[in-house]
């Protein structure tokens, strides 16, 4: 838990004075996202850091590996449309906007199912973890 505590302590003083200096002072920086992905981020890990006590390595390892090959799916996904705007292949727009919206669909089923995964280990297991603590 300190190590998790330290590394966002860090990060969020990295973040604010990156932003800060040069975002806000242009106008770009919107600020109630900003402040939801602070406090998700920061929710987030506690329950993930929690969530590791009472499951196995091999099954986040295997989930998160699911979720990067996801993020591959979705960027491919989006090379059709980029190589036709470029002219280099030739296919309609509904094909190209077909393959990336299923590449979308792919990622984000795969990425919420992590989601609920690891929010269901957790709450399933807030009993052993409360007897730890």
């Amino acid at each position: 838990m300190t190590t998790v505590g330290t590394d966002i302590l860090q990060i969020i003083f990295t973040a604010g004075l990156a932003s800060i200096a040069q975002y806000a002072i242009y106008g770009y920086v919107f600020y109630t996202l900003a402040m939801g992905m602070l406090l998700g981020s920061l929710i987030g890990i506690q329950v993930g850091a929690l969530t590791t006590k009472v499951v196995k390595g091999i099954h986040i390892r295997g989930f998160y590996a699911a979720s990067i090959i996801a993020g591959f799916i979705n960027r491919v996904s989006t090379l059709p449309k980029k190589m036709t705007e470029l002219e280099v292949i030739n296919m309609s727009t509904s094909v190209t906007s077909t393959i990336e919206s299923v590449g979308n669909i792919v990622f984000w089923i795969v990425v919420g199912l992590f989601g609920v995964w690891v929010l269901s280990k957790f709450f399933m297991n807030i009993k052993t973890l409360r007897e730890e603590g």
